[in-house]
């Protein structure tokens, strides 16, 4: 139970991190290369933070598919591997932490400040909204009909009646 709470856990700190690394590093390097014009790359942007906003979404609905189902792990197990690597955002760190737990409210908040001008989500809204991102993942199953192993020979072969003379 540990281990697959530790497997899930570690899931998730890549896939953010690396999502954070593209949306701070990345993508805004590429920007700037491709679109000089500041007008042009501001819209570029905003653009990216909309598409990294609903890949947010998507990236924590797919965690919490994986935490049923490739992890086997329960709704209190689920929830609480959650609530431990994503709680700790809200206890007080040093400095240069800060910056992190920034870009992790940056990656939902940044397409809602679009939508929403006006409004200024706290930590704790976001983290209830991508809680249930996370719990309503495990609604979804993604399965293939056939292994991907198997060679182009091979998948023809299960398709083909079989003759016997």
């Amino acid at each position: 139970m540990v281990k697959h709470m530790s497997r899930l856990g570690c899931e998730i700190l890549l896939v953010v991190g690396i999502l954070i690394a593209l949306k701070n590093g990345f993508f805004p390097w590429m920007i700037s290369m491709w679109y000089p014009n500041p007008l042009l790359s501001e819209k570029m942007g905003e653009w990216t933070a909309i598409i990294i906003g609903v890949g947010t979404c998507l990236l924590y609905m797919g965690l919490g598919s994986a935490a049923k189902h490739a992890h086997a792990l329960t709704p209190a197990q689920m929830i609480g591997t959650f609530g431990l690597l994503h709680g700790t955002f809200f206890l007080p760190f040093p400095q240069w932490l800060d910056q992190i737990i920034r870009d992790w409210q940056g990656l939902l908040d940044d397409m809602l400040a679009l939508f929403l001008p006006g409004r200024m989500f706290t930590p704790f809204e976001l983290f209830g909204m991508l809680l249930g991102m996370f719990i309503l993942g495990r609604l979804f199953h993604v399965r293939e009909d056939e292994p991907r192993h198997l060679g182009q020979a091979q998948r023809e072969e299960k398709k083909l009646p079989s003759s016997t003379t």
